[in-house]
């Protein structure tokens, strides 16, 4: 760490374990809480926190999102602190846009194109249509979190200038408008304003990233656990006299949720989980300083973040067809002892199909990483080159606006409603993403350019 708190070269393994263990939780989370019925042909999913009154509290261990958000916000401050040009945020910008949309919308396209093809090879084999949506949903509802992160990522450069300038002012309000907009959709059912606090939610975490980053929490040690012990006061006096439930994911049939549109009570959880997590900082670097293996586990378990969030589905409707209607596995009834006791071999099958297909996945990659690296170097690529010719800035922002629009869809209605591949919005998806990382602009030129003002402006005072 340098002086100020924020790294310098070095990479945290703190931020890797928090990566790893946060998708760790989402996956689990989601293979517990996803309980898959066979009946007479028929698919069914049933979210099992309606089965047992102690289930919304769990979600209190496996909602780890807003972890999610605050590593974000860090990560994307180095990054864009790598590769921005002092003074020239509106000419880096494009291309440092690009850089990150290339490592997040390669994998999550061939992901959607994998999926794309099993819904096509279903179709032909003329599965019912219902099992088809069941499982095409299945297999896309949680690529809503990419949509809000790429928005966050697009708008990393003026909210990491705004942080410069007004500190923990940025959040502050944005809390204060998450705020509002919650109390309105609750009181007087504001849906579409509610969605705004995608943006204020979220981004509140991602701006306390910037913030860690700069190292404020490290100058003033006791400013996580204040804020911490803030939170928790609101977040009990939100959920336990209401009107928020106590379960921090979606629950079926509540007439209040708290995660669409994100409200409040997430927010003061996730401000919690925050804090506990930036004052347990020190004592876990020194832990980690003292278990190489774990700093070890910790970077490997980060690197497998994306494909491991992407495919975690995979296995779901992969052991569900294969498995449920040959009785192999039995369906005990969902409020029994049995019931609970099969969810540990559930999640036990699971975790070794996923991690068979990571594996193939990791060698399908390093061997299309061998085949480029004949045809340029993509080190050099991802840094030096990174600035020198990104899309045209009309072209990006169109595009990001297509893909988020497109994810966001495919998070509501699957990859097939009612059995039929969403060719439209998958086409769309395509075509942003294509706008995004295919067409050229002029900003390195731009860039140099400048530079070159500059440097002639300096001779010229010298």
């Amino acid at each position: 760490m340098s002086p100020d708190g924020a790294t310098s070269g070095v990479r945290n393994s703190y931020v890797d374990a928090l990566r790893a263990l946060a998708i760790a939780s989402v996956v689990v989370g989601h293979w517990l809480l996803t309980d898959v019925r066979y009946d007479d042909g028929t698919f069914d999913g049933v979210d099992a926190i309606t089965y047992r009154s102690w289930a919304p509290w769990v979600t209190l261990a496996m909602q780890v999102v807003p972890i999610f958000f605050l590593v974000g916000g860090y990560a994307n401050a180095i990054s864009w602190g790598r590769n921005a040009e002092p003074g020239l945020i509106f000419a880096s910008w494009p291309s440092w846009l690009r850089l990150r949309m290339r490592r997040l919308l390669a994998p999550t396209a061939t992901y959607m194109a994998a999926c794309v093809m099993a819904v096509a090879a279903a179709q032909l084999a003329g599965v019912n249509p219902h099992n088809i949506d069941v499982a095409a949903w299945a297999l896309a509802f949680h690529v809503w979190f990419l949509a809000a992160y790429i928005v966050l990522i697009a708008l990393t450069p003026l909210m990491y200038e705004a942080h410069r300038r007004w500190g923990f002012g940025v959040p502050i309000v944005m809390s204060v408008l998450a705020a509002g907009i919650s109390a309105g959709a609750v009181a007087w059912h504001w849906h579409v304003v509610g969605w705004a606090n995608y943006l204020f939610v979220w981004g509140t975490f991602h701006q306390l990233g910037f913030a860690w980053y700069d190292g404020k929490f490290a100058r003033r040690r006791i400013l996580a656990p204040a804020f911490t012990g803030i939170t928790l006061v609101a977040l009990v006096a939100l959920v336990w006299p209401g009107p928020y439930p106590v379960s921090m994911v979606g629950m079926p049939g509540a007439d209040i949720q708290n995660t669409s549109p994100p409200s409040i009570a997430l927010l003061a959880f996730g401000l919690v989980q925050c804090g506990l997590v930036l004052s347990a900082e020190n004592a876990a670097n020194r832990w980690m300083a003292r278990h190489r293996a774990a700093r070890i586990l910790a970077r490997q378990g980060a690197v497998l973040t994306m494909p491991v969030y992407l495919w975690h589905m995979v296995p779901v409707v992969a052991v569900s067809v294969v498995v449920l209607p040959t009785g192999l596995l039995p369906a005990p009834p969902p409020r029994s002892v049995a019931w609970l006791a099969q969810r540990v071999l559930w999640i036990v099958v699971l975790a070794a199909v996923l991690a068979a297909l990571v594996a193939v996945l990791a060698m399908a990659r390093q061997q299309w990483a061998r085949q480029q690296w004949g045809r340029r170097k993509a080190a050099a690529l991802d840094h030096a080159g990174a600035l020198d010719g990104g899309p045209h800035p009309a072209a990006l922002v169109a595009g990001l606006v297509v893909i988020v629009v497109t994810l966001t869809r495919l998070a509501i209605d699957g990859f097939a409603p009612n059995g039929r591949t969403d060719v439209v919005t998958l086409a769309a998806f395509a075509l942003g993403t294509a706008m995004v990382l295919a067409m050229p602009s002029r900003a390195g030129s731009l860039i140099r350019h400048l530079r070159r003002r500059q440097a002639r402006a300096s001779a010229r005072w010298s």
